[in-house]
This record gives structure tokens, sequence and C-alpha cells, in this order.
């Protein structure tokens, strides 16, 4: 059975989500837990993984009131709803002189949309494809505050994966899940200073060194299967007059009112 996962937001933004037919992430610096960014090592070292913030509960009261409004909308869609795309990195990027091999890349399956960001702003995305995470909440400060940075004996190793994975008890209530993309500066000057016994340092330090050239990235995303639950608070009109544009631009959608009872 597929999975779903469940978005609260204002009826304007679904409006946005459906138009675009893209969603948005955010940098992990926008979350609503402001120690998320913090490594061990660094302070503000979750600069470079966006977030999509989702979560497994459907029509619930806390989130409307925390996220939606209880004048939004609770938005489901299928576990990973994104499209993929078979491409050579920055084979469109006029800053990469591929004739001198400054950089080799063979075809890799990508999520479609990263080959704008990576031909426009010289980033890489690793892992090559959207993934999903569900965040493990916990007050063991290891986790909270990871050690990102190791060696290995013969270089050293980024592990990025660990930022924006676990969260403080406290927001337990959530029960989150996230769609998360990974960044990674790929700039000409830190190629220049790339050590090839070891590569990863240069990187290391592009993140450290710069800041995301974008606050936001957004990826195409399949409305097959869009389900739409519009907060108790929404009044009657705006129900129907939204509704019915909504089945204009989404086949199959459902669409249902919260069956949360409010004054």
């Amino acid at each position: 059975m597929v999975q779903r996962f469940y978005h609260y937001t204002s009826i304007e933004t679904l409006f946005k989500i459906i138009n675009s037919k893209k969603l948005r992430f955010r940098n992990l610096t926008e979350m609503d837990d402001p120690d998320e960014t913090q490594s061990l090592e660094f302070k503000n070292i979750g600069k470079w993984n966006f977030i999509s913030s989702w979560t497994s509960l459907r029509d619930e009261l806390v989130m409307f009131q925390s996220y939606g409004g209880l004048d939004g909308v609770c938005i489901s869609l299928p576990e990973l709803p994104f499209y993929t795309e078979n491409i050579v990195p920055f084979e469109d990027n006029p800053k990469f002189d591929k004739d001198n091999n400054m950089i080799l890349f063979e075809k890799l399956k990508l999520t479609t949309g990263f080959n704008y960001y990576t031909n426009k702003y010289n980033v890489l995305f690793y892992p090559n494809e959207v993934q999903k995470l569900d965040i493990e909440y916990t007050n063991e400060k290891e986790k909270l505050y990871p050690k990102i940075i190791t060696y290995n004996g013969s270089q050293y190793v980024f592990s990025g994966t660990k930022m924006g994975k676990y969260k403080d008890r406290q927001w337990s209530f959530q029960k989150e899940v996230r769609y998360t993309i990974q960044v990674t500066p790929f700039y000409p000057e830190l190629l220049l200073k790339l050590n090839p016994e070891d590569p990863g340092s240069a990187f290391i330090s592009g993140k450290i060194e710069y800041n995301p050239p974008f606050s936001v990235i957004d990826i195409p995303v399949s409305l097959e299967g869009m389900e739409v639950v519009f907060g108790p608070k929404v009044p009657d009109y705006e129900y129907k007059m939204s509704s019915k544009e909504i089945y204009d631009l989404v086949p199959n959608v459902k669409i249902s009112k919260s069956n949360i009872r409010v004054r």
C-alpha cells in the first residue's frame, strides 16, 4: 500500500503549489527548531540542507493551529511524488570547460529540477534524488549536535545526512516526515583548490566559507492522487468556491472538510 503524508498550509499556498506544480524546499535555518542547523563542529552548517516538512497526521487540530491555521488546508500526496530524469550534470553550464576536461560526469539519474540549479548556480546535489526522512525525536546531545566531519585515514568525509534528522523531544507532537535536499557548492574556484588525494576537503571548506546562492528550491511535483482537507474554520462559501477551482485544475483530486469541531 502506498504511504501518504500530509502538509498543513494556507489556501493561498495550496493554489501556488497547484498552479506551479512545484513544492518549495526551504533552508534548514528557517525550520521551527533554531538548534537544528548546528553540528558538533559548526553553528550554522545546516544552511546547505533544504527541507519540505510533512507529517503522518491527517486532519489534526494541533497541526492546523500550528501551521495551516484553522482556516487553512491539510494537503496529502503519495510518498515521494517527484519526477526523475537521466542527464549529465553541468553539461549546459558555460562556466565549466569540458574541452579541457575541467569536469567529467557521466549521465546520472537526478530529481527533475536539480539541473536548473546546477547550471545556474554551480552547485551539486548529493544524494542525486530527493530523500524521505522520518524525524527521530531525542534528548541525546550527540544526535542533536552530531559530529559531521570525520577522517578515514586518507581523506576527510562530510556526513551531511546527519543534519535535519533529529529533533528535540519537545517537537514530537509533529510526527514529522521530511523531504530533504543536500546541496554542495561546486564553484570553479573550489575545483582549483582540489587535492586529488583528499577531494572532500575543498568542498567541505566551501560549505563552511560560503552561503547558499538561493534561499529556496522549487521542485516539480506530481499532483496525481492529491487530497485536500479544508480546515474547520474555512467558511462554506470559500470551501465551495475553492473546491470548484481545484477540481478544474487537478484531475482525480479528493476534497473534504475537516471533521474537527470548533467554536
